[in-house]
């Protein structure tokens, strides 16, 4: 350590035994009941006596909120109050001063902390405990003593997604969801999802699984409705069956259809997802209530939406003879390299920054540096001389538009 103790990575002489243990009251975020919960934190117990500091860490977005009457010196069944009294916080730390800790002691805290809306994504998530953080040497006497504390997951809806087979506007289209809940959901509850205006799926949708997918599938009971809701946006009810649903993280796909008019997703200031188009995932204990009044079993979580854009006049996959599909590297058999050619036309001209996306049937994969060994060609001159007559009517990539 050379930059003092609040930028280290230093090293400890040994480990807490028994390892201490973080208790949270509530696991549910405070911008979901707006109380804190309580944090109890035991045992402490030192290998042996020291006079030291003290620092105890919680994950980054949880924030310690106590008035010093409200610190528990002795709680958990501690033998001792804490040596040091009431700490000071900020945010999500709490230190104390140097204090003497005994070895036959079991110390012990408790006090009110605040759990943050997500699970943390910019730290661990997990408390440290450092006896000696302010130390600058790692001796028989500093830097003594640490540990590092798992933290309870937060009861909130993380890693939401949506994606459709396709952004034409007013085509069916094959929508994926995926999300990972933290609290088991009883028989009668369920998952709602709530999208844009302009979606639409049967009224008794069907959800499968995910062909190839690597997460888990809703159960076999869970029955699928749609509706509309009061304010006209699009609402899926996945109802959980006798054998409920076990905290998981879901994948699912629901045939449904676009929108018939174009819309733009863009960056919004005061929406949920910061974007104009949101979809919101909840997790309900009972799903026939409504959606004002029903319990959330975790915290509802967001994902911008995505645009709807006209359909592309035409696209395909440019038909060629044998000499051709042989010079261009064309092979349409199981696992091969394949070399594939399109060709497409544009409803209107292009002249604000995007992007233009090809995606496959799934099963296909192109490489992960797509335009290496010449990968994309745009210049139909320069695809194959035996397949020219019939590329001949294809235009040439506009000079200065980037293939990356």
């Amino acid at each position: 350590v050379t930059n003092g103790a609040l930028q280290n990575w230093g090293l400890f002489g040994a480990p807490l035994e028994p390892p201490p243990v973080v208790a949270l009251s509530s696991r549910k975020p405070f911008g979901m009941t707006g109380e804190a919960a309580t944090a109890t934190v035991f045992p402490l117990r030192v290998g042996r006596d020291v006079e030291t500091s003290l620092r105890v860490v919680a994950p980054f977005g949880f924030e310690w909120v106590f008035l010093e009457q409200e610190f528990v010196a002795s709680a958990g069944g501690a033998t001792a109050g804490m040596p040091g009294g009431t700490p000071l916080r900020d945010r999500n730390l709490l230190t104390w001063q140097s204090a003497r800790y005994l070895q036959n002691q079991n110390y012990g805290f408790a006090t009110k902390i605040r759990v943050p809306n997500t699970v943390p994504r910019t730290s661990s998530n997990a408390f440290f405990v450092e006896f000696g953080y302010a130390d600058l040497t790692l001796d028989n006497t500093s830097r003594s003593f640490a540990a590092r504390i798992e933290a309870p997951p937060v009861q909130a809806l993380s890693n939401v997604a949506v994606e459709s087979s396709t952004g034409a506007a007013g085509l069916p289209s094959l929508f994926t969801f995926r999300v990972k809940t933290v609290t088991a959901i009883p028989e009668g509850g369920g998952l709602l999802v709530q999208g844009p205006g302009g979606f639409s799926f049967p009224e008794t949708c069907q959800a499968s699984a995910v062909k190839g997918g690597s997460h888990a599938s809703l159960p076999s009971d869970v029955r699928c409705t749609f509706q509309m809701a009061a304010g006209g946006e699009p609402q899926l009810n996945l109802m959980a069956g006798k054998i409920g649903m076990v905290a998981a993280l879901y994948e699912f796909q629901l045939e449904g259809l676009n929108p018939v008019v174009p819309m733009t997703n863009l960056h919004a200031a005061g929406t949920t997802c910061g974007w104009t188009h949101c979809w919101t995932f909840f997790s309900l204990r009972d799903l026939a209530l409504p959606l004002a009044t029903a319990e959330e079993l975790d915290a509802r979580a967001t994902v911008p939406g995505f645009s709807i854009k006209a359909e592309m006049p035409h696209a395909h996959l440019v038909p060629l003879s044998d000499a051709a599909r042989i010079s261009i590297g064309r092979d349409d058999r199981p696992l091969q390299q394949n070399r594939l050619t399109f060709g497409f036309r544009l409803g209107r001209d292009i002249v604000e920054a995007g992007e233009l996306v090809l995606r496959g049937p799934w099963g296909f994969s192109f490489r992960e540096d797509c335009l290496a060994d010449a990968g994309v060609v745009t210049q139909p001159g320069s695809i194959s001389a035996q397949a020219a007559t019939l590329l001949a009517r294809h235009g040439t990539w506009e000079t200065g538009v980037p293939v990356r």
